[in-house]
């Protein structure tokens, strides 16, 4: 398992309100073994009310343990279940016609893990390097807890099941009821291939675990009561409203992005960060950005627009932060991977060369080893990001 640091400087661009959508100029259409792959879905960015509007009436779900790293409390963190993300695409799209169109592509997804380049990415399934990033994730969130540090912004690239991002949503909800830490304004920026993958999977997930933390009994999150790990919940027009007046109180903001990864892709991750720190440069405390994705680079094929992506946003995301007043890390990203993904190419090695090539440095903070060693977790860092 791999985590990831960097930080930067670059230019700034000013948020537009309206959803936007955009080829991307990097990704291009490309051949594997002598086939063609389509042309990549173009960036649009998401509205948390579009998506919230778009939650069906019913909602299925399974409850996944996680222990907190730092208090040790388990988290019982909701996760759609995919029998119910299956019949909503069939509902939709009861007659897709080809089979390789987008929702047999879908559904081959949920039914064989199947990847198909370009249509789907694989966001309905939970990678196995999640939970490790989540617990990276936590731990960082946790270090940079205090007053004296500006609004976060926290990005997951390839967000799919969104682990990572429900443990730390999870998280912030749960310190909030408790008032054990103070938080400053959080962004979240949620980004997967799919924009069904969002719709269907990334904000349900978000939903249930803001659901379930209200309601103890059945989410089990306040207390050693036995839960059922499974469940159905009813979607009310007076939820969807209630979520989201909560987080507007809280100082929670949730913003999506889908497409493919490239330069009108990172213009969007601007946009959303100059908005943010609009709001930083006036309280005069800089923005605290954590990048995440978890098996992002497992693919020669993306492989190299993904590292090119991340250090972009990086650089945006340092460059209204680069004041001598400001301590402590500015811009960080967290990537969790195995090392060699055999049988496919991609890996750690491959994109650490990447990223030195582009002026990181590579700094090994924690690993987790399965037997001979093929996974490990470690840091990129750039120095001029970093304030001692």
């Amino acid at each position: 398992m791999s985590n990831f640091t960097f930080g930067f400087s670059g230019d700034d661009i000013e948020i537009d309100e309206n959803e936007e959508t955009s080829a991307p100029s990097d990704a291009q259409a490309i051949t594997n073994e002598g086939q063609f792959i389509i042309d990549p879905l173009p960036s649009a960015c998401h509205s948390l009310k579009e998506l919230v509007s778009q939650l069906p009436s019913h909602l299925s779900y399974s409850l996944r343990p996680f222990t907190l790293q730092t208090s040790k409390h388990v988290l019982r963190i909701p996760c759609r279940e995919l029998f119910e993300i299956r019949a909503q695409l069939m509902i939709e799209d009861p007659s897709p016609g080809s089979s390789h169109g987008p929702t047999e592509a879908l559904l081959s997804g949920l039914d064989n893990d199947d990847i198909k380049t370009n249509v789907y990415e694989g966001g309905f399934k939970t990678w196995e390097c999640a939970s490790d990033l989540a617990a990276a994730a936590e731990e960082w969130f946790c270090k940079n807890a205090g007053d004296n540090l500006g609004p976060r912004h926290i990005i997951e690239l390839g967000v799919g099941t969104a682990i990572p991002t429900l443990v730390l949503f999870a998280f912030l909800l749960q310190s909030w009821q408790k008032q054990s830490y103070y938080f400053p304004p959080i962004h979240f920026t949620l980004c997967d291939y799919n924009h069904t993958v969002l719709r269907l999977a990334t904000l349900p997930n978000l939903f249930l675990t803001w659901l379930l933390l209200k309601d103890k009994k059945r989410g089990g999150n306040g207390g050693d009561e036995c839960i059922d790990p499974q469940g159905d919940i009813e979607v009310t027009p007076a939820t969807q409203e209630s979520f989201i007046r909560e987080l507007e109180e809280r100082n929670i903001t949730i913003f999506f992005v889908s497409g493919a990864w490239g330069d009108q892709f990172t213009k969007f991750i601007a946009e959303r960060a100059g908005s943010i720190e609009n709001f930083a440069d006036k309280s005069n405390i800089g923005l605290v950005t954590l990048v995440m994705a978890s098996e992002t680079i497992y693919s020669p094929l993306t492989i190299g627009i993904f590292s090119k992506t991340l250090m972009g946003i990086l650089r945006l995301a340092s460059k209204s932060n680069n004041r001598s007043e400001l301590k402590g890390v500015i811009a960080e990203a967290l990537v969790a991977a195995k090392r060699i993904y055999f049988g496919v190419g991609g890996g750690v090695d491959e994109y650490v060369k990447l990223v030195e090539n582009d002026g990181g440095v590579v700094n090994e903070v924690s690993g987790v080893a399965e037997e001979g060693g093929g996974i490990y977790m470690s840091i990129i860092s750039a120095g001029d990001a970093i304030y001692e």
